[in-house]
């Protein structure tokens, strides 16, 4: 009698019948997309769309190649270090972790699903402004797109590496794609980010982190909420830079063509993770209720934003240089200030959103436009009053 350890046919074989739904890279970006991937981030880039194709509809066709390009890659900084900041460097990438699949398919993972995001957030609306705003050809929206795509993973690797060698040369690669943009053009620029991208993909960088990050606070950190967020966060940190450097961008642009009226101002209050500060923070929130004079510290909180948002707003409004036109938007933008951050103290205060399993939820949720829903209204009549 022959033994099962010495015959061929005992050897285990793979079942010709398997599913690919169960190969170990399917299960990580099935996994990924779950958490990312759903009706918010689709109608938020179907929103995005069309109010970049409204506002490319009413410009002249003229030139902005270099502006659009740069205001793409300040987006794809921002809406991707969103996931880097909290999902992978969360303690939900730990339990992500526990996944039978190998670390570097889930990095993979990340970095495909996060490049789809940014397509459908960031390079949709683009690629609807140029082709009605700036008349742009069809090459030159390809270019423009495939350089957000190719930056994508490089920013994701960037802040979420668990190598410090893997962060550094993410940041290097990334510097080196912005010089090649500016020397040698868009093309030559998507191509390296492209390049550097497939490589990403290909080697798989694990991202993540074995210890908890613990920000240092000092004493003008702790004497205002809005401060320690911005002095102890990187992720509302580089959301912040990208707003200020897009409405400076969109200043610029419009008042080449000639616009009276600059809106740069609106995209700054667009500060999601500082107006749902409470709803991102429910151990905080739940102290703030059980405090007495609960009313106060949302008070404190509204006048604290309402500060920085009207410095952000002065400085995009007045990027652009002095215009007989300046003080009606000056007074416009500080209105929108105000307004925005009053109605983002009160979301806060009477519907906090504190029922999520990722602060992403929080980011993406439909609320965040309310915001600046109430600055447009607050500018729309600062503009109105002036021209009376």
């Amino acid at each position: 009698m022959t033994s099962p350890h010495s015959s061929p046919s005992a050897s285990p074989r793979p079942l010709l019948g398997t599913s690919p739904r169960s190969l170990p890279g399917v299960v990580a970006v099935e996994a990924v997309v779950g958490q990312f991937l759903g009706r918010r981030t689709l109608v938020s880039g179907m929103v995005l769309t069309a109010v970049a194709a409204w506002a490319g509809s009413q410009l002249g066709r003229q030139g902005e190649g270099r502006l659009v390009t740069t205001g793409v890659l300040l987006a794809t900084a921002g809406t991707v270090s969103s996931i880097a900041w909290t999902w992978v460097l969360s303690t939900r990438w730990t339990t992500m972790a526990l996944l039978p699949v190998r670390s570097r398919d889930l990095a993979r993972a990340v970095y495909l699903v996060g490049t789809l995001v940014m397509l459908i957030e960031v390079t949709a609306p683009a690629a609807a402004f140029m082709l009605t705003g700036l008349g742009a050809s069809y090459t030159t929206v390809v270019v423009t797109a495939c350089l957000g795509l190719g930056a994508a993973p490089l920013v994701i690797l960037l802040w979420s590496a668990t190598s410090s060698w893997h962060r550094v040369g993410a940041g290097a690669t990334l510097v080196a794609v912005m010089v090649v943009v500016v020397r040698a053009g868009p093309a030559y620029g998507a191509a390296t980010a492209l390049v550097a991208a497939g490589l990403c993909l290909i080697t798989g960088p694990e991202v993540g982190t074995d210890r908890p990050r613990q920000p240092r606070a000092g004493r003008l950190a702790r004497s205002s909420l809005v401060l320690g967020e911005l002095l102890r966060s990187a992720m509302t940190q580089v959301n912040s830079l990208v707003l200020l450097g897009t409405g400076t961008l969109l200043n610029l642009a419009l008042q080449r063509h000639g616009s009276p009226w600059l809106p740069g101002c609106l995209l700054v209050v667009i500060n999601t993770p500082l107006s749902s500060y409470f709803s991102r923070h429910p151990s905080t929130w739940l102290t703030v209720r059980v405090c007495p004079r609960t009313w106060l510290s949302y008070w404190r909180f509204g006048a604290q934003l309402a500060v920085f948002y009207a410095a952000c707003a002065t400085a995009v409004t007045l990027a652009p240089g002095w215009s007989p036109r300046t003080p009606a938007n000056l007074a416009a933008a500080l209105m929108a200030a105000v307004a925005a951050a009053g109605t983002a103290a009160a979301m806060e205060m009477y519907w906090p959103f504190t029922d999520w399993k990722s602060q992403r939820e929080v980011l993406r949720h439909p609320r965040k436009y309310l915001p600046a829903v109430a600055a447009l209204a607050a500018a729309g009549c600062g503009w109105l009053l002036s021209a009376i």
